[in-house]
């Protein structure tokens, strides 16, 4: 297919910060057991209602772009992805089926196509039974949670049963495995991976074809762990929340390195040359290390969230490299990076952007990053990380019966400013409510554990008497 020009692209620019709480969308899409509740095949249906007349709505101004439909292993992915086709048809609306195909590769395609909408029919890390739907607007962002809240009303005023989908194949078939490998060829143009070993964990899921192929180009002699998909084996024993088999594998394979992706393909972890597992925080401290090697920039930049490891700041400091920290989320992490002008940012989970390539996470992507940074500035991933190491991370819960802003609260207030005193510049600490449990949460880091102890002990007791249950 011929690349096409840009038309009306539906982008979201929308503050995060002035958007509404969505009911149905998480931070990563629609989730649900394949076939029951918000997945079950009427919801499905009325998924795609939402969507065409969202997109008609948000489109009436232009013509609208091709919108592109893609999906991982799950058995139910095929069936989800013709119903939603087939209602967004119904709509004269543009459909093309990409099959299985990471979501962040759908992010690119979305770009590089002129695309009006992406829609990826996947669960990401989560085991085979549940399946989701990620929305990525034209620019190849995750929807904003104003338009995915949009898209919830009108789903809420549709019909609670309407009448079933034809499932019938309405997308046209799209090839696009060349027009990504040919972008990533040109983006890491300089990478040689000739006569070396790379071991790759795709959790069965959707970069079990693409990811060998990648490296494979790049002249690296590749060996997958884990089987071939079955439908049913996506994420289960493998990928990067079982990283056991690819550890097993690479002790006895000892190659230059082994990458575990999840579902989806938009996290990765990796085993470096000495078999030590590597996550999201150890990839945001070796590329700022590296970049700062190659480079006397400053100041560098690197954002991620309140869950990742105050050694990371520790660690980067004397470098002159900043650490950012946003709210949990990759759209978070995005918002920050493009704010910014950040090198890159992450989560510990290891979704990790990097904005010189596009403007979500890409475990394939971030992988070869990895590699292109260690061969631009002869590095070792083993060697560069040797001083990198996680402060001692000290975390209470206490029961509250109400929820006040925690920081209001004046003997919390006071326990907290003596804690930031005590620690200085060494650490950190978080209060923030549980968003499942009536609870608070306490985390304090730092380089001492039994002042991180005395401190997180000083103010869940605070919190205890100012709003304990």
């Amino acid at each position: 297919m011929k690349k096409t020009r840009r038309q009306s692209p539906l982008k979201s620019n929308d503050p995060m910060s002035e958007t509404p709480e969505c009911k149905y969308f998480g931070t990563d899409g629609v989730r649900d057991v394949a076939g029951r509740g918000l997945l079950a095949p009427a919801a499905v249906d009325r998924w795609g209602e939402a969507i065409a007349r969202y997109i008609r709505r948000a489109g009436r101004s232009g013509k609208i772009g091709p919108l592109l439909i893609g999906r991982d292993t799950r058995e139910s992915g095929p069936w989800i992805s013709r119903r939603i086709a087939a209602v967004l048809s119904a709509h004269d609306l543009l459909t093309l089926d990409a099959g299985v195909i990471p979501t962040a590769a759908v992010s690119f395609l979305v770009r590089d196509l002129g695309a009006g909408l992406g829609i990826v029919v996947s669960a990401s890390h989560n085991p085979a039974e549940y399946n989701g739907l990620k929305l990525i607007d034209a620019g190849g962002r995750k929807l904003s949670p104003r338009d995915e809240r949009a898209i919830e009303e009108i789903w809420e005023t549709l019909p609670a049963a309407p009448a079933a989908a034809c499932e019938d194949s309405a997308a046209a078939p799209f090839s696009w495995e060349e027009r990504y490998l040919s972008a990533l060829s040109r983006h890491f143009k300089d990478l040689s991976l000739a006569g070396k070993t790379v071991l790759l964990d795709c959790a069965s899921g959707a970069a079990h074809k693409i990811a060998p192929c990648v490296f494979a180009h790049f002249g690296a002699r590749v060996k997958t762990v884990d089987p071939a998909p079955d439908g049913r084996n996506i994420n289960s024993g493998f990928g990067a929340l079982h990283p056991e088999p690819l550890l097993q594998a690479h002790r006895a394979e000892r190659p230059l390195v082994s990458f575990a992706f999840d579902g989806d393909a938009d996290r990765v972890l990796l085993l470096d040359a000495q078999g030590t597992l590597r996550d999201g925080d150890d990839i945001l401290a070796f590329a700022a290390t590296a970049r700062r090697t190659l480079t006397l920039e400053d100041p560098l930049t690197v954002v991620t969230t309140v869950l990742s490891n105050v050694g990371l700041d520790l660690f980067l400091a004397p470098l002159g490299v900043r650490v950012l920290r946003c709210d949990v989320g990759d759209r978070h992490v995005t918002e920050a990076v493009l704010r910014t002008g950040a090198l890159v940012g992450g989560e510990p989970s290891g979704h990790v952007v990097f904005p010189d390539w596009g403007p979500t996470g890409d475990g394939i992507v971030t992988a070869l990053s990895l590699l292109a940074l260690a061969q631009d500035a002869k590095l070792d991933f083993a060697g560069a990380l040797a001083g990198f190491a996680r402060a001692p991370s000290i975390a209470r819960n206490i029961k509250v019966a109400q929820r006040p802003p925690l920081e209001t609260l004046p003997s919390v207030a006071a326990a907290l400013s003596e804690g930031r005193r005590d620690l200085a510049e060494a650490g950190r600490i978080l209060l923030r409510y549980s968003g499942t449990e009536p609870l608070a949460r306490v985390l304090v880091e730092g380089r001492d554990a039994q002042r991180c102890e005395r401190i997180a002990d000083r103010i869940a007791e605070a919190i205890r008497q100012e709003v304990g249950a």
